[in-house]
């Protein structure tokens, strides 16, 4: 971590996150207590969590576009200019019930902007070997600062009131809108055509569907989020009707929580060199699924409290490795649409658990909302299993009709042996599968792989290029965008630019139009445009 720290850029983005995080931290604080004096009813303050989950569910598909579209940079310095005006409201009015739920709307609506684009942006700033580490860095930060926050905001708002809170929140999302403003990234160019928000959501979550990998993370997503709802906001249930501990039980139980999760990057780090696979993303739902059904087994306080810290260490495992693979898997053009669907699967599961976990804690039991917690992580973790190991059918990822194209996903459609996959209009890096951000971009063996001569030839059909072909096999003129042809077999030596040493034989590249016979006896033209990058 200490090498990401030291470059200027990262430093800034996770200065800004972490006083963002900071203004956060007194502000839950804060707005917990003052509406539990205002209303007085348990009900009145899961009011404030589902005004923050709301806005999520509402906003979330369309900020993944907009994150996509727009300078990422921008974005979230709007949202943060945004919610310090919403928090400066409550500094001087903070009486009403009313006016404290709109607020908590709007807070919540700027951050479902922000954590997309922060996200997205990441690898942008540092290369592709430093994401584990980046990300460790922004979530260490985050757990650190929880705990040792949470007391000073309970704290400060007894003495002096919550307006001061509020103040420190508005202060921290002008602090981080400041140093983002200096940040200059070099961003791939965006999407060209109208702003379609709706048709551009849809094919996200189509992407998310269609790529077998990106749909067990949203499984998996939503399966964690319907299991840690309940688990985490009814654990003080379950250290006075289970443990039966005394009052102050809870502070250690969710200080061993604490402790965990600011161990588990710095372990992470040491331990796995790139974990950056399936495997260390699904495990930690092993480790969290087996902690839940420890907990409702139990009942001693000291071995329920060491079976926390374990769980710690994997919701923060789980959590950086579960953002650096998508950061890494998926494309710079589609990365906000998935991380903002990530976040709508998250919220969706959680308000859901808040309300069954609550009816079944009092109808059946608080040991039943843990025993069903460990289940569903459980099965999270057998469905990303099964994804990991089971081969993708050819037609997954098939390339979707609009918004989507063009090499968007790093894993297109598997091709025939010795094809290749060929976009016209892609970049180098996205015809390629699997890449890295923008200027780090590096060809897979395959694709410097040379063919043998005599080999089988395999004709991969193409849209028509910038340029299309101006004559036909025959010579005639061929109309413009129809379909072409390129041969992609080439020599594995080849003593020219444009001619093997046989002088007959295909080779990558512009070729003249020529009949040349295929395998099945039928003829193809290779046109004027560029077939495949030269090698």
């Amino acid at each position: 971590m200490r090498a990401v720290l030291a470059q200027p850029d990262f430093r800034r983005l996770w200065a800004a996150r972490t006083v963002s995080q900071w203004g956060d931290i007194f502000s839950f604080v804060a707005l917990a207590i003052l509406i539990y004096r205002l209303t007085g009813s348990g009900l009145g303050v899961a009011g404030v969590v589902v005004a923050e989950i709301v806005p999520v569910l509402l906003i979330a598909p369309v900020a993944g576009v907009v994150v996509d579209r727009l300078p990422r940079i921008q974005v979230m310095v709007a949202a943060d200019v945004l919610r310090a005006a919403l928090a400066g409201v409550l500094v001087v009015w903070h009486d009403d019930p009313l006016v404290i739920y709109a607020v908590a709307f709007g807070l919540s609506a700027g951050a479902a902007f922000f954590n997309p684009a922060a996200n997205s942006v990441l690898p942008s700033v540092v290369a592709d070997r430093e994401t584990v580490a980046a990300n460790s860095a922004v979530w260490t930060a985050a757990v650190l600062s929880q705990v040792v926050l949470a007391p000073l905001a309970g704290g400060l708002v007894a003495l002096v009131g919550s307006g001061w809170a509020f103040g420190i929140n508005a202060a921290s999302f002008l602090v981080s809108a400041l140093a983002l403003r200096d940040l200059r990234l070099v961003e791939p160019p965006g999407e060209v055509g109208p702003l379609r928000l709706l048709a551009d959501a849809r094919d996200g979550v189509a992407l998310v569907c269609r790529d077998r990998l990106l749909r067990a993370l949203a499984i998996g997503q939503l399966l964690a989020a319907l299991s840690a709802g309940a688990t985490s906001a009814l654990l003080v249930v379950l250290a006075a009707e289970h443990v039966r501990a005394p009052a102050d039980a809870y502070g250690i139980l969710v200080g061993a929580i604490g402790v965990g999760a600011a161990l588990g990057p710095t372990l992470l780090l040491r331990l796995i060199p790139d974990p950056r696979r399936p495997l260390y993303v699904f495990g930690p739902y092993v480790l969290r699924g087996v902690v839940d059904l420890v907990l409702a087994s139990v009942r001693s306080l000291p071995f329920a409290a060491a079976a926390l810290a374990v769980y710690g260490v994997g919701t923060s495992t789980g959590a950086v490795t579960f953002n650096s693979l998508l950061q890494s898997y998926v494309t710079d053009r589609t990365r906000g649409r998935i991380f903002a669907l990530m976040d709508l699967l998250w919220q969706s599961g959680r308000l859901a658990s808040l309300g069954v976990g609550g009816l079944l804690a009092d109808t059946v039991g608080i040991r039943a909302v843990y025993y069903l917690g460990g289940i569903l992580l459980l099965l999270a973790a057998a469905v990303g299993f099964a994804a990991s190991r089971t081969p993708a059918p050819s037609h997954e990822a098939a390339p979707p009709k609009s918004g989507l194209s063009n090499g968007q996903a790093r894993v297109g459609k598997p091709q025939p042996s010795g094809a290749l996959r060929i976009s016209p209009t892609s970049s180098t890096a996205d015809r390629y599968g699997p890449t890295r951000s923008p200027g780090r971009s590096s060809l897979p063996s395959r694709s410097r792989r040379a063919w043998k001569p005599g080999a089988a030839r395999a004709v991969v059909p193409l849209r028509a290029p910038v340029r299309p072909p101006t004559t036909d096999a025959r010579g005639a003129a061929a109309p413009m965008g129809a379909p072409t042809h390129a041969v992609c077999p080439a020599p594995r030596r080849r003593p020219g630019p444009f001619r093997s040493r046989s002088g007959n034989t295909p080779v990558i590249g512009p070729v003249r139009p020529a009949a040349v016979p295929t395998d099945h006896g039928a003829l193809t033209t290779s046109g004027t445009g560029t077939s495949t990058e030269r090698r």
